[in-house]
């Protein structure tokens, strides 16, 4: 009986195997294939571009809502992630590597302290960092202390980040409300001030921080992407190429 029970979970991982790579493909191309088709611009960027080609350092932190188009943005020489050790974190984490970008796995409820000490380690072999601020469950929008603690132990500065579409899908049965462009939309970026974090910083004042430029910036990307209260100005021409 025994090794019936085993056989049949080796053939349920077998499967799950297969399917998660199988998933992660689709991801991947499907946002190739959207980013291929996509207008972006951005506000804000002219720093991240800057360190980028300058080799500085930084931590890219979002919302886990923004995952998907994160890739598109980062154009530095190499990211890591930290990305939940759960089948979906699995999936997502294939499909990032097929896109460019390392992942780390764990999260706040699970792994969270071993991949807390790979992304140093990572860090301090030359990599950027990116990080999902309200992840990997949530609540949405309310950043969690990992960023915080990535940002002290690494001494390196947090961009806040956030995207927005023209035309998107909002998943609203997700925890996040996970933001889909539509093919021939066009995407607003919006680069944030940098978040720096001292030893000496009060941990629950520096996550607040965090959290109210992760808001503001996702507030202005919503605006010029017409969603917001305040609209898209009007000729409003800048971040078309940085």
């Amino acid at each position: 009986m025994s090794g019936a029970i085993e056989e049949g979970r080796v053939a349920k991982k077998a499967a799950g195997g297969w399917q998660v790579a199988l998933a992660s493909f689709a991801v991947a191309w499907s946002l190739r294939l959207l980013g291929w088709t996509v207008r972006t611009r951005y506000e804000g960027a002219e720093r991240q571009r800057r360190w980028e080609r300058e080799g500085s350092q930084f931590i890219l932190a979002f919302w886990h809502r923004h995952l998907l188009m994160m890739p598109k943005l980062y154009r530095g020489r190499t990211v890591s992630i930290m990305i939940s050790q759960h089948q979906d974190g699995e999936i997502a984490a294939r499909a990032v590597r097929r896109l460019g970008v390392e992942s780390t796995r764990g999260s706040s409820t699970r792994g969270g302290v071993g991949a807390l000490k790979a992304l140093v380690r990572q860090a301090k072999q030359g990599y950027d960092l990116g990080w999902a601020a309200d992840g990997p469950k949530g609540p949405a929008q309310e950043a969690k202390a990992g960023v915080v603690a990535g940002a002290r132990l690494t001494g390196l500065p947090i961009l806040p980040v956030a995207f927005s579409a023209t035309r998107r899908s909002v998943l609203e049965k997700s925890w996040d409300k996970m933001l889909i462009p539509w093919p021939f939309s066009t995407l607003w970026y919006v680069v944030g001030e940098p978040v720096w974090v001292t030893a000496e910083d009060d941990q629950e004042v520096a996550r607040r921080r965090v959290e109210e430029a992760l808001r503001a910036v996702s507030r202005r990307a919503e605006e010029l992407a017409g969603h917001g209260s305040g609209g898209r100005p009007e000729n409003h021409r800048e971040g078309e190429s940085p």
